[in-house]
């Protein structure tokens, strides 16, 4: 392969990941939950609780 057609597959790449990872983010953004103060911090105790 010559040092051009090595150069563009690594941009594909690159903007590739770079695009997947924003969609990624994008994707866990629009699922999280919207909670008052007080939902918030019974929902962090629950996570510490041993039982």
């Amino acid at each position: 392969m010559s040092g051009a057609a090595i150069f563009v597959v690594a941009m594909l790449l690159s903007v590739g990941g770079g695009l997947l990872l924003y969609l990624l983010v994008r994707g866990e953004k629009n699922q999280r939950r919207v909670m008052d103060r007080e939902s918030a911090e019974r929902a962090a105790r629950r996570d510490t609780d041993e039982e």
